[in-house]
Order: structure tokens, then sequence, then C-alpha cells
């Protein structure tokens, strides 16, 4: 018990200790002690390895106890009772198919466990790059208004002068008024990521959560046939069909050898009551030993279904495992075009965010000595603040692409 339980520890611990400022590690720690459902899955791979000594075990043995109300004569005098023991035998090999297959079953349970902790691990991560991208975002949009209430200033001064026109300081008195509601908008769609969040970790609401003063960039070093080769072999979905493929198949040879005879070895032992006659009646227990059965399985029909039925099992696992890796392959691909286009977006809008900020500041020293196109310093404005924001978007969704690879 307590190894199984170390072993609970440890596997719930398996999403990280990269690093103690890792937060998100610190996160994932947190869901996977926190979640029934992980909790669940385990008890039942535990419930499953309780089944492998059970499979690998003979059948309990019969005993049985007679008592002659009258006394049966024997050469040896009056036998009064009978005592036998009787152990029956399956067919060789029987117990050892039945022990493999429980042994597989365990093991696909096992990884139907690691599958749902890597669900659980990949909700968290998402939720958690989510909430950074509305966070990044609102901050973004909170700088530019503050930029953009600096030359809110500067054009009320300059239309006190009569160099400008009253429509610039409207201009951005509209655009301001419209990243303010985006802020509070974002405002509250963080509420409710963050509510998803405690909610996965199930904690209190209340939690603040923690953010490193930039995130990483995840970087791909395989290739896309060294990633397939890699998730092909260990998939935990494909690795858990897999050894049900396995399991249904000594299922199959257990069922064959169901049908074949049983053998059963047994010891009778007779209680002799003793008689007046000494001489003829010695008054000793009689051993008989051994005595061999045979049990013969005759209902043909009925073994003929078992191992059809064991064979139909074996078939759908093959089927099932050839499905899961072509639905595993289907996802693997979008997944991986998803994190090269956000890969390449990323270094699109880095560009691009340098250039509008330069052609921003181009315009508003022309603007300063000018005074003129402070619409096209608007439009200037929103157009870096889409970029910046897409910017933060591509790497949001080059990170939960790289996670969901993971």
């Amino acid at each position: 018990m307590i190894k199984r339980l170390l072993i609970l520890f440890v596997l719930f611990l398996t999403g990280g200790l990269l690093s103690a400022q890792d937060f998100l590690n610190h996160y994932l720690e947190t869901a996977a002690a926190n979640n029934a459902g992980l909790k669940a899955a385990f008890y039942k791979y535990s419930a499953a390895l309780e089944k492998i000594p059970q499979a690998n075990a003979l059948p309990d043995p019969a005993v049985a106890f007679g008592y002659f109300i009258q006394p049966v004569e024997t050469r040896n005098g009056p036998q009064e009772a009978r005592i036998s023991v009787n152990q029956m035998f399956p067919w060789f090999g029987t117990l050892k198919a039945r022990g493999n297959a429980a042994d597989y079953m365990a093991k696909s349970d096992y990884e139907k466990f690691e599958e749902l902790k890597s669900e659980l691990f990949y909700s968290v991560r998402s939720e958690y790059y989510e909430i950074y991208f509305i966070r990044k975002k609102t901050t973004i949009i909170s700088e530019r208004i503050r930029n953009l209430e600096i030359l809110e200033n500067l054009v009320q001064s300059r239309r006190e002068t009569g160099k400008v026109s009253a429509v610039d300081e409207l201009r951005i008195s509209m655009l301001l008024d419209e990243l303010r509601n985006d802020v509070k908008i974002l405002k509250e769609l963080e509420k409710s990521h963050v509510l998803q969040f405690t909610t996965l970790l199930n904690v209190e609401d209340t939690l603040q959560i923690r953010f490193p003063q930039a995130l990483g960039n995840p970087v791909l070093k395989e290739t896309r046939e060294e990633l397939w080769d890699h998730i092909s072999k260990n998939n935990h979905q494909i690795q858990a069909l897999t050894y049900l493929r396995e399991a249904a198949g000594y299922g199959e040879i257990a069922a064959q050898k169901q049908g074949l005879p049983q053998f059963s070895v047994g010891l009778d032992y007779g209680i002799i009551g003793t008689t007046s006659n000494m001489a003829d009646n010695p008054g000793k227990d009689v051993i008989t030993f051994p005595t061999l059965g045979l049990t013969l399985p005759l209902n043909r029909k009925k073994y003929r279904a078992i191992r059809q039925e064991a064979e139909f099992t074996r078939l759908s696992a093959e089927e099932n495992l050839t499905e899961q890796l072509n639905r595993t392959l289907n996802r693997f691909d979008e997944t991986y075009w998803q994190f090269t286009d956000a890969d390449r977006r990323s270094e699109l809008y880095q560009s691009l965010v340098q250039k509008s900020g330069s052609a921003l500041e181009m315009l508003k020293t022309a603007y300063m000595s000018q005074g003129s196109d402070f619409e096209e310093i608007l439009r200037m404005e929103r157009q870096q603040l889409d970029y910046a924001v897409s910017l933060e978007k591509a790497l949001r969704d080059l990170r939960k692409s790289y996670a969901r690879l993971n």
C-alpha cells in the first residue's frame, strides 16, 4: 500500500519540478493532487493490478466430509467417516494466459490514467496561457491609452492656439473611448477564464494567479517525421489500445484452452472404527492416495462460442487501435500546422510592430512641425496596437499548440 501511494505521489508530480520558480508547474501539481477524476482513474488501475494474482491462481480446492450413519463394513473394519480433498488443474498454459491478459489490462488502465493526466495538464496550460494573453493584451491597450492621452493633451494645447482643427480632438477622444471599453471587456473576460482555471485546480476562486516576467517561447528541435515516430510509440491512447489488443490476444488463448480437458488430483482419507474381534480388525484408518479425475468439455457449442467471442474481441481491439492511430495522426498534423503557423506569425508581427513604431514616430514628428496627417497618426496607432496584440496572440497559439503536441 505504501509503495502504491508513493507511485501515486510521483505520478502526480510528473508535470514538472523543472524549476522552483516555474509557477505553472506548481499549478499542474495542484490540479493533479486535487482532481477527483484523476484519483478515480488511478484507483481503477490499482484495482486492475489486484486482478493479476486472481487470474494466476488455481481454483479453490474442494473439501468434502461424509459420515456414515450406518457404518460400512470393510475388510479392515466398519468405515464410519470419509474425508476427501480435491484440486482441479486447468489445461497447461491456461493460468499463464489469463495472468498475461490481466496484466495487459492493468497496463491499459495505467495508460488511460496517464492520458487523463495529460489532458488535465493540457487544459491547465491552455487556460494559463489564455489568461496570460488577456493580461498582456490589457497591458498593451492600457499603454496605448496612456500614449494617446499624452497626444490628446498636445492636441488640446495646439487647438487653443488655433494650429489644429477641433476635429482632431474629437477623433482621438473617440479612439480613447473605444480602447477604454476594450479594457473593461478584457477584465470581465479574464474573470471568466480565472474561474475556469481555478475550477481545473479545484481550489477557491480567490486564487491569485501568478506569472513570470515573461513566458519563454517553445522551439521544436525535432522534424515532423521524428515527432510523429515518437508520438506513435508513446501516445497514451495508442498505448492503452495496444495493451488492450495484447490482453485480447491472451484472452483468446485462454478461451481456446478453456475448451480442453481439466485435471483433478485428490486425497481420500477413510476413518475406520473398531470391533470386538481385534484379530480381524486392527482398527487402523485407511488412506487412499491419489485420486485422479478428468473434466471433459462436452458442450462444444458453448466453448465454440467462447472462442469466437474472444476472437471478435481481439479483432475489435485491433480495429480500434488502427482507428486511433489514424485519428492521432490527423490531430498531430493539425496541431503541427498550428505550431508552424503560429511560429511564422510571431516572426511576422514582431517585425511589423517594430516597423509600425518607426512609422508612427515619423508621423508624430511631421505632425508636430506641420500640423497635418493627424488622421494618419490615429490610423497608425490602431495599426501598431493590432500588430502588438496579434504578436501576443501568435505567441499564445504557439504555446498552446506546443502543449498539445506534448
